[in-house]
């Protein structure tokens, strides 16, 4: 349900930017298990081209509303101190889960991004 009611609250430009920021993620296992996805610095025009807008306050508006749900992750910085023609386009556990399901995939998340623990790794080496 959190998922329904997450994607009932995105804009189809907005649906574009999280299905780009998870299908380009590259996705970590971290020490607890979890899933977690590299940094990812995207130039705006490129988010401009995902979205098929050139509309800056209305690109604006989109990313602060997936940061507002923890879609994206926030820049660890603040927004201010990132160069002003890029945006932080790393999708958070919540959106790589809710891009897998939508995707129709009902297994784990660890093999939907590919992501192997650290002792499957040593034992395929």
């Amino acid at each position: 349900m959190v998922i329904v009611d997450l994607l009932s609250q995105l804009t189809p430009p907005q649906v574009r930017i999280v299905a780009d920021a998870c299908s380009r993620a590259t996705v970590q296992m971290t020490e607890d298990g979890g899933l977690l996805a590299e940094r990812r610095l995207c130039p705006l025009e490129d988010v401009m081209h995902i979205t098929g807008t050139r509309d800056m306050a209305k690109l604006d508006r989109d990313l602060s509303h997936l940061y507002g749900l923890g879609l994206l992750e926030r820049p660890v910085n603040s927004l201010a101190l990132l160069p002003s023609d890029v945006a932080s386009l790393t999708p958070t556990v919540t959106a790589l889960e809710m891009y897998a399901r939508c995707n129709g995939y009902r297994g784990t998340l660890h093999d939907f991004y590919r992501v192997a623990s650290v002792v499957e790794s040593a034992q395929s080496a």
